[in-house]
């Protein structure tokens, strides 16, 4: 009863916000999305609302249509400054993920639901959908701006993501 709650009272200011932003592109490149405010991602088929503490603080990628992540803009510009482009750099500024699962993929489902850094959030008749958090947080600490650390930590903190996960809702 409280989750259909919560997913109703999302869809009404969904409505009244207007906001209905779209699916972007598969390669990197960052969503134009309005912070603060209800994300739709009808690609991946899910609906969030992030906190007010995100404005101006974040950004969306999305590499393919199972998942998108969500970084903190100032690390996230590090990792595209950083040369190595390895799979670590990748991760600075990665404050959460969505991915889905198809129900068919009963293995995938099985390993995700084990994994701790996983939150399952919902289930329509084709797909299982989670949080992804990273498994540590990651900053490059060699910044010579100590705010943005700070900054980035507060918008991990179990509190955000507890918002997040709360508003999470099916676009089906």
């Amino acid at each position: 009863m409280k989750k259909l709650f919560i997913i109703t009272s999302v869809l009404i200011f969904a409505y009244l916000m207007a906001c209905t932003p779209q699916g972007g592109s598969n390669d990197g490149t960052p969503l134009n999305v309005p912070s603060g405010e209800v994300y739709e991602n009808k690609t991946t088929g899910i609906g969030i609302v992030l906190p007010s503490e995100y404005i101006d603080k974040y950004r969306i990628i999305q590499f393919d249509v199972d998942s998108f992540s969500v970084y903190h803009n100032a690390s996230y510009e590090l990792y595209l400054d950083n040369e190595k482009n390895d799979e670590t750099s990748k991760m600075l500024g990665f404050l959460f993920g969505m991915e889905r699962l198809p129900l068919t993929s009963e293995d995938d489902i099985h390993n995700m639901n084990n994994l701790n850094d996983a939150t399952h959030l919902f289930q329509t008749s084709e797909y299982a959908y989670y949080l992804r958090r990273p498994s540590r947080v990651e900053y490059d600490e060699s910044t010579p701006e100590p705010w943005q650390t700070t900054e980035y930590k507060d918008l991990y903190t179990n509190e955000m993501m507890d918002k997040i996960i709360a508003s999470a809702y099916p676009l089906e």
